[in-house]
């Protein structure tokens, strides 16, 4: 899945590497792919993971997920925040004009797809802990 993951970080930021110069949010761009992936993964597939009863990583991604809510709100706030204020074209401004809509638009939807999801999988997350927590401590399954 880790390797899913990686191929899939890589094939949604080439597009982007191949058009933009200089891209700022190369950084929060990977984190959301890779929290969105591998929270989800989680959340839905966690009975079928190696980590599926292990007290010590359920209740340590549980206290993990609230910085990285917060840090993921705020990455999606500064992106949101440099769309609107200074604005996309500014990092396209070198290519023809068809391709600057064409990677602005594609930029955008993705940051959001993914910084949403991300957010959304991991307020999601700490809930699906706490379930598999009880559940393995009351039923003795996942």
């Amino acid at each position: 899945m880790w390797l899913f993951t990686a191929v899939l970080v890589v094939l949604v930021l080439l597009p982007i590497y191949f058009s933009i110069d200089a891209y700022p949010f190369y950084f929060s761009n990977t984190l959301f792919i890779i929290v969105f992936i591998t929270f989800a993964r989680y959340i839905f597939l966690l009975k079928h993971t190696a980590v599926a009863h292990s007290l010590i990583f359920k209740v340590a991604m549980m206290v993990a997920a609230i910085p990285i809510i917060m840090y993921l709100v705020d990455s999606v706030s500064v992106f949101q925040g440099f769309a609107d204020d200074i604005g996309l074209e500014t990092l396209v401004s070198d290519l023809t004009l068809s391709k600057q809509k064409a990677i602005m638009k594609y930029v955008r939807t993705e940051m959001i797809f993914f910084g949403v999801g991300s957010v959304i999988v991991a307020i999601l997350f700490p809930f699906r802990m706490l379930v598999s927590i009880w559940r393995g401590i009351n039923k003795n399954t996942v």
